[in-house]
């Protein structure tokens, strides 16, 4: 039944319009019966349900609409002319969508936006979650803040069910058999695959970005505490990798997603590389489908991946709010765009510029890590040669660069106050850079040093007062360069290995076969070359120190490794190096019960889990907050009550703090007792023990109470009483 508004309503109706009294996107958050209620003012108690069901017909259209313009405007490669006719199409709806229209609608949006086929089914499904991101984000106020931490995280998880749909979407249709495409397509598809396969294989089983990678925000002391926080966060990701089903990258992109830097627009106006789903060194997660090895793999794959885009974000929210302190317009793209680059510098992904998606996929099968090179390359010229670096930018990178230096020296001048020879100060030495620890010249310039040495190196310089292009050895031997002797090495030898060193694993193999053997001149044979192209690095790197007669300590030395703070080794055969006990059954679970355990450990208590760790402890397994080490070998207890001359039967070795609140086999907490006191203290240690378990007393109390009942400064009674409480 038609209707209409007599005078007297319409105008003070359209008065109340134009004073803003009547504002529609306040209305859109009323509910029906509050409208109703706010209408009856303005238009009077009968006409007030049929001016709110209009409203509300429009609300549903405009919703619909908005989630398609959205999805439109954000439609990648397709022309303008193409973009415009979508979102003018959709523009010059005046009525809800019915099923027929809509699905037709909807497919023929999506397939312009993911340039695949999809069906109407999928298409709704699209259509449906961008409009929930559209109903979420709406939450947010215009600087891109959510009334609460739950419905940002919605937003975020709405996103991340987009991006994980389409990607989906678009994997599928990127599969084919056969009979759909020519032998030579799949050939060339699965090539394309085995590059970027070998390369995550080998960068797998460690935690190494922040060694690495993320160094630098480490050696720059005022973002250090950025870069403790997520390196302690990454065994948390570890430990839920492979102890849960969680699917924990989905939960770091929801909250970067839902920061307000994201919604409010200034993440994108600035490039700062928060939509990467994967860094170069794991261009493929088809290893995760390997039984056994595949956990393992997600698990170094996930703290890898979502370290760099943690580091990321907090960087850029960082920038973003010093910028804007200095006038900067931070949703400008042009005056944005080189903190992009400054942050990506800083966490190992520098930019290669206008590079297209082929020239990216060819220097990705010919290097191990480009960006991370080039990254290297802008923080050591403080993006001076960044034509897209701002004056803002430049400034920054080079205080960056002023303290990182200022840190990298202090520490070893103080490595060289302990051990002189700990240290090589030159830079032409292929040392410089490095601290001999445990044996080994260790890397802690994620790389940057090496930049330096060949520059060093491809400079004339002086040595012993002769000046030429001088090359220092790892054994300390100085070589000049360029001399024309038959067989000498030349400047371009040196440029030329430099590169070398920095190709992929199928680059490296092409080229190991043009010189007839491997990079430590042993024959080629096809167990060494696939073994080199797909073993992970480091089990490699493993295998080498555990052979190695100067690893001083080698569990030290594969730590360190395994956080990203090593240098090249020789690869050594198992059956020398017994790094897998030969003639050893290992059991399937094994593996992934260790690493979890040792993550865990790293979780909950990092300062003790290192502690046991270096301190050459093996960690039993971790309850509650309490990381346990395994009890000594009897032999080792029995060796020490003889040196202190009291093996005999009426003695006892008593760990003071027990094994099982937290205690160690330090000689610090071991304490010759009496069989009659053994048999006390034990019974006091058990009652500690349920009672921490139980969680009536916390690790630190139980502690500190069998440390004094052993002192004799509280008695059995006391503690009973406590226990009582």
């Amino acid at each position: 039944m038609a209707w209409c508004l007599i005078s007297e309503y319409a105008n003070k109706f359209r008065r109340a319009l134009k004073d803003g009294t009547i504002n529609p996107d306040k209305l859109a958050l009323m509910s029906s019966a509050e409208r109703r209620s706010f209408f009856e003012e303005y238009v009077g108690k009968e006409n007030a349900a049929n001016v709110n069901a209009l409203f509300e017909s429009k609300l549903l259209l405009k919703n619909q609409q908005a989630g398609m313009i959205n999805w439109a405007k954000r439609v990648a490669n397709i022309t303008p002319a193409r973009r415009s006719d979508l979102i003018s199409r959709i523009e010059r709806l005046t009525d809800v969508l019915d099923p027929a229209e809509g699905e037709q609608f909807l497919n023929d949006l999506v397939n312009a936006r993911l340039k695949i086929e999809v069906t109407q089914e999928e298409a709704k499904v699209i259509a449906d979650l961008s409009r929930r991101i559209t109903e979420t984000k709406a939450k947010a106020n215009k600087d891109g803040i959510f009334p609460s931490e739950t419905e940002r995280l919605e937003y975020g998880a709405a996103k991340v069910a987009m991006e994980n749909y389409v990607n989906e979407l678009k994997l599928s249709a990127g599969k084919f058999t056969f009979k759909e495409k020519p032998l030579v397509q799949m050939v060339q598809a699965i090539f394309d695959t085995i590059p970027a396969t070998a390369k995550s294989l080998l960068a797998s089983l460690d935690n190494s970005l922040w060694g690495r990678q993320g160094i630098k925000v480490l050696l720059d002391t005022r973002k250090s505490r950025i870069w403790v926080k997520h390196f302690l966060e990454s065994w948390s990701d570890i430990a839920k990798t492979l102890g849960t089903n969680v699917e924990v990258m989905d939960l770091i992109r929801a909250d970067i997603y839902s920061r307000p830097n994201a919604v409010n627009g200034k993440y994108k106006a600035g490039g700062y590389q928060l939509d990467v789903l994967s860094e170069e060194a794991f261009p493929s997660s088809i290893p995760e489908k390997i039984p056994l090895f595949g956990r393992l793999f997600k698990a170094s794959e996930v703290a890898f991946n979502g370290g760099a885009l943690k580091l990321r974000a907090d960087l850029a929210d960082r920038y973003i709010a010093l910028a804007e302190k200095h006038g900067i317009n931070t949703y400008d793209p042009e005056q944005a765009r080189g903190i992009g680059h400054l942050v990506g510098s800083l966490t190992g992904r520098g930019s290669l510029g206008a590079v297209t998606p082929e020239t990216a996929r060819t220097l990705n099968v010919l290097f191990f890590s480009i960006k991370f090179l080039k990254s290297n390359f802008d923080v050591l010229t403080a993006h001076q040669f960044d034509k897209q670096a701002t004056p803002f930018a430049k400034k920054e990178a080079a205080k960056n660069l002023a303290s990182i230096t200022f840190t990298l020296a202090s520490i070893m001048f103080f490595a060289k106050l302990l051990d002189p020879d700990s240290v090589d100060e030159d830079p032409r030495s292929s040392n410089f850079g490095k601290i001999k620890i445990f044996g080994y010249w260790v890397d802690i310039t994620g790389g940057m040093a090496s930049l330096a040495t060949l520059a060093a190196r491809l400079v004339p310089t002086y040595h012993d007062g002769k000046l030429g292009w001088w090359f220092k050895s790892s054994s300390g031997n100085w070589i000049e360069l360029n001399t024309r002797e038959y067989g000498a090495m030349t400047a371009l030898d040196v440029f030329y290995s430099f590169f070398e060193n920095k190709a992929s694993p199928m680059l490296g193999i092409f080229l190991d076969i043009l010189k007839g053997e491997d990079r430590q001149g042993n024959p080629l044979t096809v167990t060494s070359t696939v073994k080199g192209a797909f073993v992970p690095l480091p089990v490699q790197n493993m295998q080498s120190i555990m052979n190695n007669p100067n690893s001083e300590w080698v569990l030290g030395s594969i730590i360190l490794d395994g956080l990203g703070f090593s240098t090249s080794m020789t690869i050594v055969p198992n059956r020398t190096s017994n790094t897998i006990p030969e003639m050893t059954e290992v059991k399937e679970g094994d593996i992934i019960s260790y690493v979890h355990t040792y993550a865990t450990a790293l979780n909950v208590d990092p300062v003790t889990a290192f502690n046991r760790i270096f301190a050459g402890e093996k960690i039993k397994r971790v309850r509650g907050d309490t990381v346990i080490v395994e009890r000594m070998d009897v032999s080792e207890s029995q060796e020490i009550k003889k040196k202190a001359g009291a093996d005999k039967p009426t003695m006892k070795l008593d760990h003071i703090i027990p094994l099982e609140l937290g205690g160690d086999n330090s000689k610090d907490n071991l304490k010759l007792v009496t069989t009659a006191e053994h048999t006390k203290y034990t019974k006091i240690e058990n009652k500690l023990i349920k009672a921490h378990k139980e969680g009536k007393i916390t690790k630190k109390e139980a502690q500190t109470l069998i440390v004094r009942y052993k002192n004799g400064e509280i008695s059995d009674k006391y503690i009973e009483r406590v226990l009582g409480k």
